[in-house]
This record gives C-alpha cells, sequence and structure tokens, in this order.
C-alpha cells in the first residue's frame, strides 16, 4: 500500500470551465507522481470539519489538476481560493483503475464522472470513443485526451 501523503498544496491556475464548474492546477512537490487514475484527494475546507473529496482529472510532473462543482458552503469556500494560495490536502486515495493496453477502449461518463475517467483515458494510447453526458450543455467542462468525444446532453 502506498503512504498517503499530507501536504500544503499551492493553486497554480483557476479557471471556471463550466456552469459552477472549477479546474485547480495545483503544484505538488511530491504527491503528483504517486497519482493515478481514478483516485482522488481530500481538501481540507476551513471552517468546515470534514474533507472534501475530489476526483483527479490530470497531472503533469509535478502538478495535479482537479475539478469540481459547487454543491454546497464547502465547495462554494473552495471555489473563493486565489491563485497562490495553499489548500491542505490528503493523498492520493482511493484504488486506481486498471490499465489495460492494446484493445479499442470505450469511455462513458456522466457530469463530473468525466474528470477520473479523462485521467485514464489522457494515459490510454489506444485509440477509442469517449461518451460523455450531462443534463445540461453548459454542464460540459473540456476534456484533454486524444479520443473521439461524443457529447450528449437533455437539454
Amino acid at each position: 500500500m502506498k503512504k498517503l501523503i499530507h501536504e500544503k498544496i499551492e493553486i497554480i491556475s483557476k479557471e471556471e470551465v463550466g456552469s459552477e464548474i472549477f479546474l485547480f492546477k495545483l503544484k505538488s512537490s511530491g504527491m503528483a507522481g504517486r497519482c493515478a487514475p481514478g483516485q482522488f484527494l481530500h481538501i481540507k475546507i476551513n471552517g468546515k470539519s470534514l474533507r472534501r473529496p475530489i476526483s483527479i482529472f490530470s497531472k503533469e510532473k509535478n502538478h495535479i489538476n482537479i475539478i469540481f462543482k459547487i454543491k454546497g458552503t464547502g465547495t462554494t469556500i473552495l471555489s473563493k481560493k486565489k491563485k497562490g494560495e495553499c489548500i491542505d490536502v490528503l493523498g492520493p486515495l482511493g484504488n486506481s483503475f486498471p490499465l489495460v493496453e492494446g484493445k479499442r477502449p470505450l469511455f462513458v461518463a456522466g457530469g463530473l464522472g468525466a474528470a477520473p475517467l479523462n485521467f485514464l483515458a489522457s494515459i490510454i494510447k489506444s485509440k477509442g470513443i469517449f461518451i460523455y453526458g450531462t443534463a445540461k450543455e453548459e454542464d460540459f467542462f473540456p476534456l484533454n485526451h486524444q479520443h473521439k468525444l461524443i457529447k450528449i446532453s437533455e437539454a
């Protein structure tokens, strides 16, 4: 079992990428190298007793990208953080997806469920199809992978 890391991580960039959906790029000295598709981070929110689980959207060398939607007071507080501020993070947590190469992958996700699958899709080299659904058109957020993308929205 990999050791859990507790870090204060700096927000390198913050972008609203959908309707109340935020993408944070975080600078991590040790955690980024341990993150795998399907895992998440536990983020401490000032004034709240419970940490918030946030999916890992993607990673780079020393950066972790997370994406979340405002759902309550905790994520509202998180969304107001600014570039340059630090957040208290535990991670990576959870099981990762098994990686299977050589077959044509099919990814199916809805809403924020696309975040961990985006991470998986970005490292699988076999070209496949990514089906991405949301309830409303404004709930789509950009994905960064090379697979054919099919968007489905009710409205």
